[in-house]
């Protein structure tokens, strides 16, 4: 499996994070986003949902979202309750997660490189 990623993006970290506590080898391909690697037709012929992260499968598929690929990678592990009632708590904490902590730090992230790197 590869991930496409950047070297800033708190989602792409997730999924490096866990696919490590798997045990999971990713190769990765790490995008820049100041140079416009994710406006490029390459990348948007991959990805899904015009984003990063991006898990591309052994047999071609490309997953979007961080959320999604958190999902697919821990199905049948420790990460990933077998209740339904469980499931359901884990993914409103993610949901939760990616509003209403990720959305602001990644933007307040994004800014303040901007201004640290205006001439």
């Amino acid at each position: 499996m590869r991930i496409i990623d950047t070297l800033r993006s708190g989602n792409c970290w997730k999924v490096r994070l866990l696919a490590s506590f798997l045990n999971i080898s990713l190769e990765r391909l790490t995008l820049s986003i100041d140079r416009g690697d994710l406006k490029s037709d390459t990348f948007l012929a991959r990805a899904p949902m015009k984003k990063v992260p991006v898990l591309e499968l052994d047999d071609g598929t490309n997953l979007g979202e961080s959320g999604a690929i958190l999902y697919y990678l821990a199905q049948g592990t420790p990460f990933w309750p077998e209740r339904s009632d469980e499931q359901s708590q884990t993914l409103a904490w993610m949901f939760f997660e990616q509003e209403e902590h990720m959305r602001p730090l990644s933007k307040l992230r994004l800014h303040r490189k901007r201004l640290v790197m205006a001439p």
